[in-house]
């Protein structure tokens, strides 16, 4: 459907045209006529399917330019908030309409200043909100609309509460938009406690969970050779824009340090890197300064860039649903799109269920080899001389010298200045062969963990934590037997302990991303 057959405002229909918008996408089209009636929306898609834009129009066309606050939307991490407020920003370019973000880690004085001045909308995180709300700097009391984008990774981030806060500030006859790419339920039980009865749902993934238009595979490594598999398949791609990403901080660390070394084009962000770091390293990887972005989960929660042609899993992600946010980051509004996984042979179990959850087929591949990857390489270097045709200047620079020669001394000539290149700007070691055997210690030595799984949480002695309460805290959130965790060794930022084999699942399933002492407190297998 075309846009002038969704909305009417003119200045609107003149930006989403310079944008190169003709057609809505699915969710725009089935969304928008639901929002401009009045109705509360609970919709369902993925990321990259014009979700922002198919709230941001019909609030656009709605609201008036009075310097009144009418519009708030909730985003679970500072990066999404900067996103959809640019966004916004850019479609309401020939309005008089203001938009504010606000967010953690910011100055909230910069962040009243600019509330006081007067706005029309207002992006923001739910810990920041809440707090300019117990403020009594930002009153909710008079919007038109509650947008909550991206509500499933909120909730799985800990902000139930903060919700609830901001939720019984808002006025009763507002409209609540609640965007999800999952629907658990305690979304759905959301929607009942929070929206009206009559509420509207909307869902453009009812058959699969991941687009068709993304290429699944997994590659079998291990863990000494994860880093070379990963440059072969960087060298046979060669992407313009990807993402890596990683589990934790530290993986993304050690992955840039390594890829650097080998001379890519890549850089990161994550939790410990500052704000400002992190928005002016997203803002150079849109602009094509660099090719490869390293994250971790939560820092890319607000990449949405249309031209990333790849993704890759360096390592398994916690979750179903973080594979699926990972993987939506390419193949984004129709476009195809790569994502690859590199397991180790103990995780093919998990294929399946991932299979079973995607509903999408995740293909194993061989990894490529130099024959693979050279052929791509030379024909890029050819067209890449082809375009100098046009330069004669730089041709007939040698053209004598060359006219004298040989065919083959030529040939032998142009063979030795490819490879010399090409292999210049391929980050792969053929000579390094790719086992994927896993390195299994014996049981005399491993005999004390026989019965337990050494993990690592990213809580520490700085969060004042004490051992004794933080045992009795885990097993009883996770419903599980004095005893189950043993081993506790708490360090400045992070803790080590174990947990019992039979127990471990459900530890991870009840106590991985929760509140402990205000802090969210993730865990995962410890490196040996």
């Amino acid at each position: 459907m075309d846009f002038k057959q969704l909305l009417k405002k003119k200045e609107l229909l003149q930006v989403i045209e310079e944008s190169g918008f003709t057609k809505a996408t699915q969710i725009q089209e089935e969304i928008i006529p639901l929002i401009l009636d009045g109705n509360d929306v609970v919709g369902q898609s993925q990321t990259g399917t014009g979700k922002t834009l198919a709230f941001a129009a019909p609030i656009l066309e709605t609201i008036e330019e009075n310097k009144q606050i009418q519009t708030l939307v909730l985003a679970p991490t500072r990066e999404l908030a900067i996103q959809i407020a640019r966004e916004i920003e850019k479609y309401s370019k020939y309005t008089n309409i203001s938009v504010t973000c606000v967010y953690g880690s910011s100055s909230i004085e910069d962040q009243i200043r600019s509330l006081k001045k007067g706005c029309e909308i207002v992006i923001g995180t739910p810990g920041r909100v809440k707090d300019l709300i117990k403020r009594r700097v930002l009153k909710l009391t008079e919007i038109k609309f509650f947008v909550l984008d991206e509500a499933d990774e909120m909730l799985s981030m800990g902000f139930q509460e903060e919700l609830e806060f901001i939720f019984e500030k808002t006025n009763n006859d507002r409209q609540v938009l609640l965007f999800s790419a999952t629907m658990p339920k305690p979304i759905l039980n959301m929607a009942k406690n929070y929206m009206s009865s009559e509420y509207k749902q909307v869902s453009v993934i009812t058959d699969v969970k991941t687009a068709a238009h993304i290429e699944q595979k997994y590659y079998l490594v291990s863990d000494k050779t994860r880093i070379e598999a990963m440059c072969r398949v960087m060298d046979y791609y060669n992407p313009k824009k990807a993402i890596i990403f990683c589990r934790t901080k530290r993986n993304a660390d050690e992955v840039l340090e390594k890829l650097s070394n080998k001379g890519y084009s890549t850089d990161v962000i994550h939790g410990d890197i500052t704000q400002g770091q992190r928005i002016a390293t997203l803002d150079r990887f849109k602009a094509g300064i660099f090719n490869y972005l390293i994250a971790t989960d939560v820092a890319a929660r607000g990449i949405h860039v249309d031209d990333i042609e790849l993704v890759i899993n360096y390592n398994l992600p916690e979750s179903h649903e973080a594979y699926v946010h990972r993987i939506g980051r390419t193949g984004r509004v129709d476009k195809k799109g790569i994502a690859v996984t590199f397991i180790k042979e103990s995780e093919q179990r998990i294929l399946g269920s991932l299979e079973h959850f995607t509903e999408a087929k995740i293909i194993k591949t061989d990894l490529p080899t130099l024959n693979d990857i050279l052929p791509n390489r030379v024909n890029e270097a050819l067209e890449e001389i082809n375009s100098l045709k046009n330069n004669g200047a730089k041709l007939n620079l040698f053209k004598d010298y060359l006219d004298k020669l040989e065919i083959e001394e030529v040939k032998n000539i142009a063979n030795q200045l490819l490879e010399k290149e090409l292999t210049k700007n391929l980050g792969s070691n053929f000579n390094t062969s790719i086992d994927i055997k896993e390195k299994r210690t014996t049981r005399s030595k491993d005999r004390v963990l026989d019965d337990s799984i050494r993990v690592f949480v990213t809580i520490g002695k700085l969060d004042n934590i004490e051992k004794r309460e933080f045992l009795k805290f885990i097993e009883k959130t996770a419903s599980v037997k004095e005893g189950t965790c043993t081993g506790v060794e708490i360090m400045t930022k992070f803790t080590f302990m174990n947990i019992k084999k039979d127990c471990y699942d459900k530890v991870l399933e009840k106590c991985n991303n929760i509140k402990y002492n205000g802090r969210i407190i993730r865990i995962e297998k410890a490196k040996k």
